[in-house]
């Protein structure tokens, strides 16, 4: 079909980087095919990618989800909250299809492993193939359920049997996510925390976990739920096996390496234009490129032709293929520091790379795109706020700074894991009491205006 044809065609030039004509090309198969669930959401999602405008980037989810997700609520049972009042214990259930060796694992873990059993009952719904992770997060829950093979209608039947009080999603418009379950109000009372940093655009989620530094107060307006303000809307549990910390590279090689551990499609021309100006400032600075393609070959031709657009020395650039974890937790032997993409930045990887010694320059923005804040929030949140810059201009003058001063950088490396392990991020107790009485308050309100 024409339709279908257009819709590969957009996605080739999404991957590719050039967002226009993907936007152009998806709006064309829905004018020939309107009911393309999968196609309006990627629509919606490279929509937001360049708009600069919070409202009209809540508008391109709100449009998406009344086509495909709130008018599923007229397929379900209404949800009678008498059923749900006499449990002794808050039943959570988590919904994620990254429940295992994912990103999502070292958010959520402190959160599975830590919890009051004596007033929660905590229940983990994995939507995709599990793992050995899986496996480890399994043993910490009440009940653990494998629901990748249910249909939306099984897997709502089995929430509203279990009784789950707060319903909590984990994976936002990403892969292995069940929204359509969430639109036919499974629980009472339904939150969606950190798979997706912008709205989900739905009338059935009720709240979502956030912070200040994410979302500050005069943000509310850009989402369609209730935004829950934390005092730290994450906490993090580094990776197993990681407690080396390499020397700094410089000190042997003699040379500065920058490296860019972000998702390639997050590297775009203004990023290019002054990753270009960092590193044609001097003869000898290097570059890596981490792809996310599996081979060489591929990563090469992944980014080729936006280096050359952009007229870097390819001689002092190493485009490397995906990297299994044991090669990330190495990165910091071979680069100096990292460089952030913006606007939408590295989320994960700033927070590894601050536990395994690599500073990262990050900037920040303001108002309608503070959601993309995720690095510069993370960096700030450790008291580092000499690696956030507010412009690209002020980005670029801090990585020459960096650049021609490698002891100011060295200091940085050193303070890395130890400004982490002090900050909010890993004072586990603290968090998870927060979230707790988050919970709690949301259930009595739900108790309150039923």
């Amino acid at each position: 079909k024409t339709s279908h044809l257009l819709w590969l065609r957009a996605y080739c030039y999404a991957q590719g980087g050039d967002l226009s004509k993907a936007i152009d090309n998806a709006s064309l198969s829905l004018e020939i095919s309107p009911n393309q669930a999968v196609v309006s959401l990627n629509l919606a999602v490279w929509k937001s990618r360049l708009a600069t405008d919070g409202l009209q980037i809540k508008n391109f989810f709100e449009e998406h989800s009344r086509k495909h997700l709130d008018k599923l609520i007229d397929k379900a049972e209404p949800l009678d909250i008498n059923e749900y009042k006499n449990n002794k214990k808050i039943r959570i259930g988590y919904v994620s299809g990254d429940l295992k060796n994912h990103s999502v694992r070292y958010f959520i873990e402190p959160f599975l492993r830590f919890y009051s059993r004596s007033d929660f009952e905590v229940h983990a719904f994995m939507t995709m193939q599990p793992d050995e992770i899986s496996n480890i997060l399994g043993k910490l829950v009440d009940k653990w359920h494998d629901v990748r093979d249910l249909p939306d209608s099984e897997l709502f039947e089995l929430i509203r049997r279990e009784r789950i009080h707060i319903l909590v999603d984990l994976s936002g418009h990403t892969e292995g996510s069940r929204l359509e379950v969430f639109a036919m109000r499974a629980a009472p009372v339904q939150v969606t925390w950190f798979g997706f940093m912008q709205t989900l655009g739905m009338q059935a989620i009720d709240y979502r976990f956030s912070d200040h530094s994410v979302t500050p107060e005069d943000s509310d307006k850009f989402y369609t739920e209730k935004l829950y303000r934390l005092k730290c809307m994450a906490s993090y549990m580094p990776p197993v096996n990681a407690d080396v910390i390499h020397s700094m590279p410089f000190n042997e090689n003699g040379f500065m390496t920058m490296v860019s551990l972000n998702e390639p499609r997050k590297i775009n021309d203004e990023v290019l234009e002054v990753w270009q100006r960092l590193h044609s400032s001097r003869g000898d600075v290097g570059l890596i490129i981490i792809s996310n393609e599996h081979d060489k070959e591929a990563a090469i031709n992944q980014l080729e032709p936006k280096l050359s657009r952009h007229n870097f020395d390819r001689s002092r650039v190493l485009v490397h293929p995906r990297m299994t974890m044991r090669e990330f937790l190495g990165i910091s032997s071979v680069a100096d520091f990292a460089l952030d993409t913006f606007p939408v930045s590295g989320g994960t990887v700033t927070l590894h790379s601050l536990w395994i010694g690599l500073p990262t320059l990050t900037l920040k923005y303001t108002g309608d795109t503070a959601a993309n804040n995720s690095a510069a929030s993370t960096m700030s949140g450790v008291g580092m706020n000499e690696c956030v810059a507010s412009s690209p201009d002020e980005y670029l003058s801090i990585g020459l700074d960096w650049l021609n001063n490698p002891g100011l950088v060295e200091e940085l490396r050193r303070s890395c894991r130890p400004m982490l392990q002090a900050s909010e991020l890993m004072d586990y107790r603290a968090r998870i009491s927060e979230v707790e009485s988050a919970y709690q308050k949301m259930w009595q309100e739900r108790i309150e205006t039923s």
